[in-house]
């Protein structure tokens, strides 16, 4: 993923990603840690292997972090299938934003050619809409997920709260609609259409 012509991983002094079963590329649990800095990078080193440094001295906390064989070889296995998934997801993406476009009270996320087409996510007017949607689509047995509530500058219990007003907003009004590799085409026609029925 890049931003501005850049990986994403190349901002800030540590970038975090995540391998759980839910993203493109996955190792069906996991994720990765990367620093730029040689100094951070080692300290993130002897943080997954319990504090040992290279000599096994325990120099630092640690955790037990570090990516097992089999966890590693899922994430090998599915490099493979990396490119035929992307594209599956992009076409699912652009069927699910023909169909919802109808309705110009949805709002949808601006793409350009670095997105992967993770998710689907819709900003809807309002939270009570939302959770309307939501009610809907659960009593169809169609089950979408709200990935980016609450806003994390509200987690107070690790760091004081921060205002941050456009976030806090999306994160009430975002839903993301059911993506994945066995979604047919049918399903999401029947989907969308659910979703258009509150509108319409």
């Amino acid at each position: 993923m890049n931003y501005k012509g850049r990986s994403i991983f190349e901002y800030g002094d540590i970038s975090t990603t995540s391998f759980h079963a839910t993203k493109m590329l996955n190792t069906a649990e996991g994720g990765a840690c990367f620093a730029l800095d040689d100094e951070l990078h080692e300290k993130l080193k002897r943080l997954r292997f319990f504090g040992f440094d290279d000599r096994k001295d325990v120099v630092d906390d640690g955790t037990n972090g570090k990516m097992t064989e089999v966890h590693a070889a899922i994430g090998i296995a599915n490099l493979r299938y990396l490119p035929s998934a992307l594209a599956d997801r992009q076409e699912k993406y652009m069927l699910y934003k023909e169909i919802l476009s109808q309705c110009p009270e949805l709002k949808f996320q601006r793409i350009n050619e670095a997105c992967n087409y993770s998710y689907f996510p819709v900003i809807f007017p309002s939270e009570a809409t939302l959770l309307s949607v939501e009610k809907k689509l659960n009593a169809e047995g169609i089950y979408p997920r709200r990935y980016f509530y609450p806003s994390v500058n509200t987690f107070t219990q690790i760091l004081p709260y921060v205002e941050m007003p456009v976030s806090e907003d999306i994160s009430k009004r975002i839903l993301c609609l059911p993506l994945y590799y066995g979604l047919a085409k049918e399903d999401i026609e029947r989907i969308a259409n659910e979703v258009l029925s509150l509108f319409f």
